[in-house]
């Protein structure tokens, strides 16, 4: 206490504030103004008012030295900082403290005389002030707040750390409704104190039948303030302020964000209304343009609105728009909607679902003279066609929101070119490219979905074997092909923009307004190249679908080689699809050594590299699954030795590059049995497979557990292969709670096979008895007493 008491911050308050108040006696930290204003004679009122005044600038001095002294001490040396906001968690701490502190110091009656209005306003300037610097240093911790969602490829961990990272997110947001609402209470007395003097004042010379000079409020908010501009408080700035808090608030926690920020605009709207008609009439202490909204507060609360879970939050926002439009003073509305009006507007239709309304909406903003159209008004609209499209129920979808989608990708790169390549605002980003690549790259997984294809329902095997051969199914493969048709427009149009920038540079525009390799031009990435691969890899045309992967694969490394673009570095995510799309081809055995091949050049670009700082450029052991996959699911003498020689070559190279991505998971193993089941070796291998998870696991390779699926796999090879009472010794060292029917048919099926009826109806009595105690998924099927009376009958044969 006595190092934060010397501090240099707090000593140098002590001079300023011990300079402050000389010569005054009193002390009135519970202050309250009516009984000073009532009570008190006008000697009397002066010198409260002096002591009022030099007891908030002394605590406003003491406060903000502690500020600094906390932010020195916890947030540069402890590092605790909250989510996006770079703010510790003491400095927080103690900012809800101070604010609670000082609201319980405000104190008001409103049944003050109307003599007295003023003199409210001079006794509470300090105090104003203090909400002031409070809601500014409290605003820190949303100015700046976003979302941060981690990424991470540790396999079964994923859900467990996206589950921790949700808790800590809903945490940290729940901290920052609190700060809000604290801000909120703040300025919500501050407009209250300016309220009651206008209310006053405005009783008094009864103006509610005067009307609003629309020309004098519009001098007003143009006048400069001079030398009084210290002496005023910019309440629409704190409005705007504690808006924008609203804004960023999740709407699931604070769900009265929208109406709180509305109830803000509605109440300063009112008071500058009032404050119109005092013009010339009284004088009030302080200036019209100190109440006057902004479009900044109006578009926070549109954001609000637009974000809100609220099913009144379009009637809202819709009535606040049309307010905006009218743009009428007595109506309460000072400003026009400009292009971020809007824009928050599309986002509420988009989150809505209502398709219709957007795209009306972007009409009349290509329409309009007032209001400037930019990428983001496309994007949203597309956002909005691509939620439709996507949608879970598939009476909602529409065909034909890909192609409308390009329609406006169409009408805004033409704006784009139109203006020679020079408007920025015009310019489409990567993601809106994206969005209508994946709604091209999702169609064929959708028309599947909706049954418009024969083979729904049909095993992967069966598809390998007829899809690429039914020339019936003309639709398959649609969407690949238009996916790459956007993809080959990027690739044009970023061409010709950087001819156009490159000639721009040559003439006599300054080298900085047409720059060639920088972040402001259109450029394909590897995302877009990946997203049609895969959806080649998925569309149901076999080995033609695998061909043209690995040819947009080529394109993408020439590409990179010729233009060296960040943006379109390939990564190992590459090589896995292209990977995938062979081993999805057929069952042929020459797909598999293809899924080899391009395995091995992915070891030749990312193995012997350095190990990243971005994991998405570092080798993982994806890429090796995937092409055991294709080895256990290949027909021939040695594919069980091939899948066991590539979990060695992983092995290898995990030893030898230290890349903790590269060391074997459970899916891993898990394939190597799937390998193995129908090998006349097959149990043994699994069991000694099972053997080596366990020791992985054992060893720290928490990704090396044996889940349920390598179990079953296990069970099934011991089962094929002769080995059924170790298959049941898995069995019961299985929960109760985690077993299913499948592992006890997969069981039963094996003890039919070596004709041991006894076994068999034993573990079917079991199952039944399982079901009795309340494990359900236990519960034997037509398959369990089908396969039971099998083999007992084959022992009654015997």
């Amino acid at each position: 206490m006595k190092r934060f008491l010397s501090s240099p911050y707090i000593q140098r308050a002590r001079q300023r504030a011990t300079a402050t108040v000389v010569g005054c006696d009193r002390r009135p930290p519970n202050l309250c103004i009516s009984c000073v204003t009532d009570h008190c004679n006008d000697r009397a009122k002066i010198h409260v008012s002096i002591s009022y005044r030099s007891f908030h600038l002394t605590a406003n001095t003491l406060a903000v030295a502690r500020e600094r002294t906390y932010r020195d001490r916890y947030h540069n040396t402890r590092g605790e900082q909250d989510n996006g906001s770079d703010l510790s968690t003491h400095y927080i701490q103690n900012l809800e403290r101070r604010a609670r502190e000082h609201k319980q110091n405000f104190l008001i009656n409103n049944t003050t005389s109307t003599q007295n209005a003023q003199d409210i306003s001079t006794l509470l300037a300090p105090w104003n002030r203090t909400t002031v610097e409070l809601i500014m240093l409290m605003s820190k911790a949303w100015s700046k707040k976003t979302n941060h969602h981690q990424q991470n490829n540790n396999g079964n961990n994923n859900r467990n750390l996206n589950k921790h990272q949700s808790d800590n997110d809903r945490d940290e947001m729940q901290k920052l409704v609190k700060l809000v609402s604290l801000a909120n209470d703040l300025l919500h007395k501050v407009l209250q104190s300016k309220k009651t003097e206008i209310d006053t004042l405005y009783d008094k010379h009864n103006l509610s039948s005067k009307s609003v000079d629309s020309k004098t409020m519009n001098n007003n908010n143009n006048t400069r303030w001079g030398q009084k501009q210290k002496d005023y408080l910019n309440t629409s700035i704190l409005c705007q302020t504690v808006a924008l808090g609203w804004s960023r608030c999740d709407p699931h926690i604070a769900i009265q964000a929208g109406n709180n920020a509305n109830s803000t605009l509605e109440l300063l709207e009112d008071m500058c209304v009032k404050r119109g008609r005092l013009y010339d009439v009284a004088k009030v202490s302080f200036d019209i343009q100190d109440i006057t909204p902004k479009i900044q507060l109006y578009n926070h609360v549109l954001t609000c609105w637009s974000r809100s879970i609220d099913p009144n939050a379009e009637m809202h926002a819709r009535k606040l728009m049309d307010r905006m439009l009218n743009k009428s003073p007595e109506d309460g509305a000072f400003v026009r909607p400009d292009k971020y009006s809007y824009n928050n507007m599309l986002h509420l239709y988009a989150n809505k679902g209502d398709v219709n309304a957007a795209e009306s909406l972007l009409y009349e903003m290509e329409e309009s003279n007032e209001v400037d159209v930019d990428v983001f008004s496309y994007s949203i609209t597309m956002n909005a066609f691509q939620k439709r499209f996507t949608s879970s129920k598939p009476s909602e979808r529409d065909m034909k929101d890909p192609v409308r989608a390009e329609e406006l990708l169409i009408r805004l790169v033409t704006k784009y070119e139109q203006s020679r390549f020079n408007n920025e605002l015009l310019r489409p980003s990567n993601v809106t490219f994206g969005t209508v690549i994946a709604m091209y790259a999702q169609s064929d997984r959708l028309l599947k979905e909706d049954q418009r294809l024969d083979y729904t329902n049909k095993t992967r095997n069966w598809r390998a074997r007829n899809i690429s051969t039914n020339v019936d199914n003309k639709n398959v493969g649609w969407g690949a092909s238009n996916a790459e048709r956007i993809l080959d427009w990027i690739i044009g149009l970023s061409e010709r923009e950087r001819r156009s920038k490159l000639s721009e540079r040559s003439s006599d525009i300054p080298e900085a307004y047409a720059p060639i390799n920088s972040e402001r031009i259109i450029r394909p990435t590897s995302f877009h190249f990946t997203t049609v691969m895969d959806a080649w890899a998925k569309c149901g045309k076999g080995r033609d679908g695998a061909e043209r992967c690995e040819r947009l694969l080529e394109r993408l490394i020439s590409l990179y080689e010729t233009h060296g673009y960040n943006e379109i570095r390939p990564n190992p995510f590459v090589f896995g699809t292209v990977i995938n799309a062979w081993s999805n081809a057929d069952n042929k055995y020459e797909t598999a050594e293809k899924a080899e091949f391009i395995l091995g050049r992915a070891e030749d670009l990312f193995l012997n590299n350095s190990i990243s700082s971005n994991p998405k450029y570092n080798l993982s052991n994806i890429v090796y699954n995937l092409v055991i996959d294709a080895w256990s699911r290949r027909s021939g003498s040695d594919t069980e030795e091939r899948a066991e020689q590539v979990l060695e070559r992983l092995l290898n190279n995990y030893h030898q590059t230290k890349n903790r991505f590269l060391r074997p998971d459970v899916i891993t193993y898990t394939n190597v049995m799937k390998a193995f089941v129908n090998h006349p070796n097959g149990g043994e291998k699994a069991v000694k497979i099972l053997e080596e998870m366990n020791d992985q696991y054992r060893d720290g390779n928490i990704r090396a557990k044996p889940d349920i699926k390598a179990l079953s796999v296990a069970m099934d090879a011991c089962s094929k292969n002769g080995m059924t009472i170790e298959a049941e010794r898995i069995l019961n060292d299985i929960d109760d709670e985690r077993k299913n029917n499948i592992m006890f048919n997969t069981i039963i099926s094996g003890y039919k096979s070596e004709g041991l009826g006894d076994e068999a109806e034993a573990l079917l009595r079991r199952m039944i008895s399982l079901e009795n105690s309340g494990f359900r998924r236990c519960s034997p099927d037509r398959i369990s007493y089908a396969l039971c009376i099998e083999a007992v009958s084959s022992l009654c044969t015997n």
